[in-house]
């Protein structure tokens, strides 16, 4: 590797300051401030995408049941009738 190419893991992290940067065009801080605050932002709203994506799945598959508040909030539970097999299912393939 060059001195000057980043790492695979290294392109991410750029690709995440870039985004946040791109998002709050006026925003700087110091290296230890986008660590903590910047870089750290983007990869929780990446993962609330995943969650939502595999929440979705699972309440399709009655795994989880949806619950929606008067507020239109969702939260959900688990359908302890569905878990058993949807378990059994997912082991046969990772095994």
């Amino acid at each position: 590797m060059k001195n000057n190419q980043l790492t695979k893991s290294e392109r991410k992290l750029a690709v995440l300051l870039i985004r946040y940067m791109q998002k709050n065009p006026d925003a700087k801080h110091t290296t230890e401030g986008i660590a903590r605050w910047w870089i750290m932002q983007q990869k929780f709203e990446e993962e609330i995408e995943r969650v939502e994506k595999v929440l979705r799945y699972l309440t399709k598959r009655r795994v989880l049941q949806e619950i929606i508040l008067p507020q239109n909030q969702k939260y959900y539970k688990i359908n302890n009738q569905s878990v058993i097999q949807f378990i059994k299912e997912i082991e046969e393939e990772y095994i």
